[in-house]
């Protein structure tokens, strides 16, 4: 059986993204410590917004990550993590993967939006969407460029399978 699978962020979700473009990004709150998280609220003057990784079940009776947003104008005040950042976002990207790979007779072939990058002044943080059940959000932070590498896409996908056929990492700037 051949598998196509499209998982990839949501026009209103897209929209909530673009309210953040130019604003000041205050902190970033994680509800667990450490590099991995359930949820990432970030926090402007006058918007919190979740970022959140909700896996959605396919064609194929497994899950997928899936980015899931959602505003508030009031921060619930739930979270272990706190970071302060002070800093204008400059740019939202939106890391997208192209993946396929085969196994006895089937054949996947994936688009999923796994990431969202926010690049500031100096420093850049990827939110990246984890293939796990509990839906986790691993926090990548570099005073430089991050860049995903082929190590990292195959990290990435090996709950799915050991070999991938061939991958394409896109990253959206035109949110």
């Amino acid at each position: 059986m051949k598998y196509k699978i499209i998982n990839t962020i949501h026009n209103q979700h897209r929209d909530m993204l673009k309210q953040l473009m130019g604003k000041k990004l205050k902190t970033i709150n994680g509800e667990e410590p450490g590099e991995f998280s359930f949820a990432i609220t970030l926090e402007t003057s006058d918007l919190y917004l979740t970022l959140k990784n909700e896996p959605s079940l396919d064609d194929d009776d497994d899950e997928y990550p899936q980015i899931v947003l959602e505003i508030d104008q009031t921060n619930i005040d739930n979270n272990i993590s706190k970071r302060t950042v002070e800093k204008e976002i400059k740019n939202i990207v939106i890391v997208r993967n192209k993946v396929a790979w085969k196994s006895s007779s089937d054949e996947w072939e994936v688009v999923s939006d796994i990431g969202i990058k926010l690049i500031l002044e100096e420093e850049e943080f990827l939110f990246l969407m984890i293939d796990s059940l509990a839906g986790f959000i691993k926090v990548i932070h570099s005073k430089g460029k991050i860049r995903l590498t082929e190590c990292d896409i195959v990290e990435y996908w090996e709950f799915k399978t050991e070999v991938i056929e061939s991958f394409e990492l896109e990253e959206i700037t035109s949110i």
